[in-house]
């Protein structure tokens, strides 16, 4: 009995069960995939907002590279833009589909059409002056 109280209580100082914290109910702004389908992919890019897909891997060097500076530049945006990360290992079938050919694929999307494409590792300054280049 003790170790049930004692389980019961560390879990709700780490959840804090009752209480309302915005930062913790605020949806989350990027977004994982696996076993993607094209149709669902298609969906995906319809968004009205600006969407960026960064097709990576876990392998992948330059991938882990530019993965801090997307994911800054997605909270700077706070809210403008959707980023889509999707593991090639994962979702194979989308990626042969797609015709992703190298690792990080970079696409921007707006409404549904495709903006801009880059493969291969892209530095933090140029990738935010190709998403601000779109908002016009």
């Amino acid at each position: 009995m003790k170790k049930i109280f004692l389980l019961l209580l560390i879990l709700s100082s780490q959840f804090n069960f009752g209480q309302t914290d915005t930062k913790k109910i605020a949806p989350k702004k990027e977004i994982v995939y696996t076993n993607l389908t094209l149709n669902e992919y298609h969906k995906l890019i319809s968004s009205d907002k600006k969407t960026l897909v960064d097709f990576n891997a876990k392998w992948c060097g330059p991938c882990k590279k530019i993965a801090p500076y997307i994911k800054k530049i997605n909270e700077e945006m706070n809210g403008e833009l959707l980023v889509i990360k999707i593991d090639t290992d994962k979702n194979p079938d989308l990626a042969k589909e797609l015709k992703i050919e190298g690792l990080p694929t970079l696409i921007l999307y707006k409404n549904g059409e495709k903006k801009w494409e880059n493969l291969g590792y892209l530095q933090e300054e140029k990738l935010r002056q190709l998403i601000k280049n779109e908002q016009k």
